[in-house]
């Protein structure tokens, strides 16, 4: 590798869940992170997507669907240990905490020198694009996320969700101050190891605007990629270090890093790996012959419009009762005249709200609820 190239290491979601809780608490760093000692040494920028905010006191939970997630400072402590040197904070579980986990987040960062994007004390804070220089060059970061329960707004802090209006102008900011861009995004559908079709055309509209490469993650199981205009598109890292403490789909456990190699010319490395399988290390993958016929099948799919709208209907489909018994509190016409006597208790919960609150806000969520309700009023 040419001496001025750089090289920049960029891994999926991190969570002290489980198994790994005390390895995190006792900073067991290569229990953790091992095999990764030379790659993480031998790059100039290490970033890791940090999803659990830390609190240093009682836990302050928002209101929300899903689980409120959390950890303490020695979480990050251990990741700068292992040479991680910036962390994206754009994520659906930043604000977990509320305005003290973001705080406590931030002002950890901070104290240990470490670099973040992509989550701040408000909105402004939250979209401040962050420019590293090193050997020379000046690297953009951007990091953005789906609107899910984490964005920040003008009056409390959090997470920088995706708009495109904010994207072409940062991007284009970013082509007059620095050498390369990089934007990071967190989004997609939980355990689907494929794209929407919106976000291929938003990631690829991303390229069209001079980022030069778009990586993202969130789904718990990692995606294909494609090189598009000459510049690279990943869609799914998967989880980097996320244990489970229930029973999940056996693609949680598997997933992939990339290195970017900035000279004269760009050019990744795919670092595949197991992760929190049997006990909390993430290692990287031994026998990888079935991990690359899997990428090159996805790469496939995501290479063909047609294909890949096809698996993201079947897809829809097949969660379309998950979705919409959300939607049906009563399917029938007495019960439905009884409820709007009030006659019958009211269905829709705070709770019940939250989830509906967050089918119609986030973009991916979005994207399956429709495709659910085309099929059932247009197939059926």
């Amino acid at each position: 590798m040419d001496r001025q190239s750089i090289k920049i290491f960029i891994a999926g979601d991190v969570v002290p869940r489980n198994k790994t809780v005390e390895l995190y608490k006792k900073a067991k760093v290569n229990s953790l992170f091992e095999d990764y000692k030379e790659i993480l040494e031998s790059s100039d920028i290490n970033i890791v997507n940090f999803e659990a905010p830390i609190i240093n006191g009682a836990i302050t939970p928002i209101k929300k669907s899903g689980p409120n997630l959390f950890t303490s400072k020695t979480t990050l402590k251990t990741l700068k240990d292992a040479g991680f040197n910036c962390i994206t904070l754009a994520n659906n579980h930043f604000r977990d905490q509320g305005n003290q986990g973001v705080i406590d987040t931030i002002n950890a960062a901070k104290e240990m020198q470490m670099d973040f994007v992509g989550g701040g004390e408000n909105i402004n804070d939250a979209k401040q694009i962050k420019y590293i220089k090193t050997k020379e060059k000046v690297i953009t970061l951007i990091n953005v996320c789906e609107s899910e329960y984490s964005i920040a707004t003008n009056d409390y802090g959090g997470s920088n969700p995706i708009d495109i209006i904010s994207l072409y102008n940062d991007i284009n900011e970013a082509k007059t101050k620095s050498d390369y861009i990089i934007v990071i995004s967190h989004g997609g559908t939980e355990l689907y190891n494929l794209p929407t079709p919106r976000m291929k055309r938003l990631f690829r509209h991303i390229i069209d605007l001079g980022a030069d490469v778009v990586i993202n993650h969130h789904q718990h199981c990692f995606s294909g990629y494609e090189v598009y205009k000459g510049k690279t598109i990943f869609y799914g890292l998967g989880n980097f270090n996320f244990d489970s403490n229930k029973k999940v789909n056996e693609c949680w456990f598997y997933g992939y890093s990339v290195i970017l190699n900035i000279g004269k010319e760009v050019k990744f490395d795919i670092v595949p790996h197991e992760q929190c399988k049997e006990d909390g290390q993430t290692r990287i993958l031994k026998d990888q012959a079935e991990f690359w016929t899997t990428i090159g099948h996805l790469n496939n799919i995501i290479a063909d419009d047609d294909e890949l709208q096809s698996k993201f209907n079947d897809m829809a489909i097949m969660k379309a009762k998950g979705y919409l018994t959300n939607f049906e509190p009563y399917n029938s016409r007495i019960p439905n005249k009884l409820f709007r006597m009030g006659l019958l208790p009211k269905t829709f919960n705070k709770n019940k709200l939250l989830i509906l609150l967050n089918y119609l806000r986030c973009e991916s969520h979005n994207d399956v609820l429709k495709e659910i309700l085309d099929y059932k009023i247009n197939k059926q």
